[in-house]
């Protein structure tokens, strides 16, 4: 059987004969078909005007000058025999209102009323869009003149706007209840949350950061970055536009930067701010707001915010290097058998199946930086994690060292502040043979 078309639905539900069935297919339609919108209406429109005419000739016959009327309303188009159809159509309607059977006429009216307002909707979208200013390209005649072809701008649908992205490294960025896998050019937005080692980020004024462990991006005024546990961001934040912050958020207090290089530490207990560029205010949750110039330290905890004193000197005899770890330069790995490296090894690169290396050196939370003096040369590390010959800041690839054979020693100091002027205790000596 052949299903009914909507203009047979239409003159079912105007005769009151449509079935539960019917009724519903005709709401769907209406719902979402703007031709089947636009025929309804046109129907209701001249029923409408048909009953207001019988309502005013309720005790007259309804015959040839109904006709006349409707004309002289202007609607001279319908034809006589339709005129007899809509107007058993009123009577049957009647009948039926009187044997209660229009139960289901305010669902029909509400998808009508539905159908209207999307249109009406769509019509003002579209009138909008034509009101926009157009663009005017200017073309060149065959004469010389030059016309102005109108063109009319799209219309441009806002999106969310990235606040940074991934430089270098890989981690994982929990984005509401999806997991994003973080690699080198992916976006990241407000409300990302991320978790990584050595993760290299920038941020759309060009500014940059290098973290380890979980940092959470928000945006206001500024960038915001929030630390969760135990956490290290170092930053070199360009000068920002006018009442435009970056702000660095830990659990023991704030870090508003303008434009600056600086690092923050965050443990369970405090959190350490040190400044190597420029000026950095920091204000603790518990109370106290300092402002951190160049070469100064603040210590924030649950007692406020105070100034490290760099010129205080460990007890002597106490060292900061923890030790040493020996990685193939080339994969980034760290060597089987050289996890805890010590004097009077031997490197023989040849078993080992490596030809250039690198050593990272552990150091307390409090060593801000470390002074190495190896195969004739030194070298100032002011950003973690701490290695020699060192590695790319922003990129995390470790440099090589590739000697000659022969024994070396690898002294190194460690210090309080970046620069390297207040140093924090005995240098550590490693003595190594190299194959």
């Amino acid at each position: 059987m052949t299903a009914p078309s909507f203009e047979e639905l239409v003159a079912a539900w105007q005769t009151g004969t449509i079935d539960e069935a019917d009724l519903r297919a005709m709401e769907q339609r209406l719902l979402t078909d703007p031709a089947a919108q636009r025929y309804f209406a046109t129907q209701c429109r001249q029923e409408m005007m048909l009953h207001q005419v019988i309502d005013m000739n309720r005790h007259c016959a309804v015959g040839s000058g109904t006709s006349a009327l409707l004309r002289a309303e202007g609607t001279a188009a319908l034809p006589a025999d339709q005129h007899r159809t809509i107007t058993r159509s009123h009577r049957r309607r009647r009948a039926a209102r009187r044997r209660g059977t229009q139960a289901t006429r305010p669902v029909v009216l509400f998808a009508v009323a539905a159908a209207l307002l999307l249109g009406i909707l769509g019509w003002l979208s579209v009138a909008a869009t034509q009101r926009q200013v157009p663009a005017a390209v200017p073309v060149a005649t065959q004469h010389g003149a030059t016309q102005h072809n109108v063109r009319p701008q799209p219309r441009v649908v806002p999106a969310q706007a990235a606040l940074a992205q991934v430089v270098v490294g890989v981690g994982l960025a929990q984005r509401g209840d999806a997991s994003v896998e973080l690699a080198a050019g992916t976006a990241l937005f407000a409300g990302d949350v991320l978790s990584g080692d050595g993760l290299v980020i920038r941020s759309t004024d060009g500014s940059r950061f290098v973290f380890d462990g979980v940092v959470e991006l928000a945006a206001a005024d500024g960038l915001r970055l929030r630390l969760h546990g135990l956490a290290n961001l170092d930053a070199e934040v360009s000068k920002q536009a006018l009442g435009k912050r970056v702000r660095v958020r830990s659990e023991h207090g704030v870090c508003t930067v303008v434009g600056t290089a600086f690092n923050v530490r965050s443990w369970a207990d405090e959190t350490r701010l040190a400044v190597s560029e420029g000026v950095v205010e920091a204000a603790a949750h518990a109370g106290g707001m300092l402002s951190v110039a160049a070469e100064q330290a603040v210590v924030m905890d649950a007692n406020g915010a105070r100034y490290l004193d760099l010129a205080i000197q460990p007890s002597s005899g106490d060292t900061l290097i923890a030790g040493f770890t020996l990685y193939d330069a080339k994969s980034g790995a760290v060597v089987p058998g050289f996890e805890k490296l010590q004097s009077g090894m031997v490197i023989d690169r040849a078993s080992l199946g490596i030809r250039s290396f690198n050593i990272r050196v552990h150091a307390q939370r409090e060593v801000a930086a470390i002074l190495a003096h190896y195969d004739g040369r030194d070298r100032l590390e002011q950003y973690l994690p701490f290695s020699v010959p060192g590695d790319d800041r922003f990129t995390g690839e470790l440099m090589s060292w590739r000697p000659d054979p022969g024994r070396f020693q690898i002294v190194v100091e460690p210090f309080r502040d970046f620069a390297g002027h207040h140093s924090m205790g005995p240098a550590v000596t490693l003595a190594l043979e190299i194959r």
